[in-house]
């Protein structure tokens, strides 16, 4: 085993591996079984593993800032492997799957049934960014997107 690998590691790309996984599971019973109780109990073992990793840490825990792409966290030492690690390739692919983004017979398909109600804004805000001629520009949003 390497240094960064064994007992009292967290092997961050393998957590967010096992989301995935979650998430295809929940994905193919959204589809066989639609909203039943087993489709939702998966959703809520998707969220459950996602509290696990990333953002969700506290720099203590995590061994690093919790937004940096690292793969290991072993008990003894902070973050090791830093660099576009599997967990980043994992963590796009599952927020895609979030906004219910999929391809299906070759049309995209939106179906954002995984998608957490708390994204969604409870009071309308501005949304302020520069074009590509660098105008400041604003967009009103409203509640519920």
């Amino acid at each position: 085993m390497f240094g960064y690998e064994g007992l009292g590691c967290i092997y961050w790309h393998m957590v967010s591996k096992l989301l995935l996984a979650v998430q295809e599971n929940y994905q193919q019973a959204w589809v066989e079984l639609g909203n039943c109780d087993k489709t939702k109990q998966l959703g809520e073992f998707y969220y459950r593993v996602r509290e696990g990793i990333g953002f969700n840490k506290t720099p203590e825990v995590y061994g690093a800032f919790p937004t940096d792409p690292y793969s290991h966290t072993p008990k003894q030492a902070g973050a090791q492997q830093p660099g576009m690690t599997g967990q980043v390739k994992e963590e796009v692919i599952t927020r895609f799957g979030e906004l219910g983004i999929t391809v299906t017979d070759g049309e995209i398909q939106i179906t954002p049934n995984l998608l957490s109600k708390n994204e969604f804004l409870t009071e309308p805000v501005a949304f302020e960014y520069f074009d590509l001629q660098g105008q400041a520009n604003r967009i009103d949003v409203n509640v519920g997107t």
